[in-house]
């Protein structure tokens, strides 16, 4: 059973990939970078807000905008007379 295996190293000549030469230029990593470029532009990052120790004890102190929150009542038919917070907006 004494079979003879042999490997040899690729010389520097033989060709992998069709981008292979030196310029520094791959389609694969163009592609990947557009990808990313679209990405950001649909995802942005997400707000990250400060944490609202208030909210613990269920009455907020301040807005996420920096307003100070208002306490409003909903008119909706689904879920009429709900109190809810709310803000004017008015970013501080």
């Amino acid at each position: 059973m004494g079979l003879d295996y042999s490997y040899t190293q690729p010389s520097q000549s033989d060709d992998y990939g069709v981008n292979s030469d030196d310029s520094g230029y791959s389609e694969t990593e163009e592609l990947i970078r557009r990808d990313q470029a679209e990405l950001s532009n649909k995802y942005p990052e997400p707000i990250h807000y400060p944490p609202q120790p208030e909210v613990e004890f269920g009455f907020p102190q301040t807005c996420y905008c920096g307003g100070e929150p208002l306490l409003a009542t909903c008119h909706s038919r689904s879920d009429p007379g709900r109190r809810y917070y709310t803000s004017n907006g008015d970013v501080v």
